[in-house]
């Protein structure tokens, strides 16, 4: 959910009970912010080091358009999300 978007809605009292009932839902667990430092292109520590070995990697990456890279980063962080035991 695009949380500009959101706000704005907030803002202007225009969002359902339901939508207020989804963000609250989704702030309880976490999965509201889950994709914050993927929209903001941080790059996880482990990937950056991956990458500052392989300079060509590291060159074809950041030549990526910033949608792809935010696509790539956030396909690398359910791939490395902790698994439920």
């Amino acid at each position: 959910m695009n949380k500009e978007k959101v706000e704005k809605l907030l803002s202007a009292n225009l969002l359902a009970t339901a939508g207020l009932a989804a963000i609250e839902l989704a702030n309880q667990s976490a999965t509201w912010m889950a994709l914050d430092e993927v929209t903001a292109i941080l790059i996880p520590d482990d990937l950056q080091r991956l990458l500052d070995k392989n300079k060509i990697a590291a060159t074809n990456f950041n030549a990526f358009p910033r949608s792809a890279k935010r696509g790539i980063l956030e396909c690398y962080k359910m791939l490395n999300a902790p698994k439920p035991d």
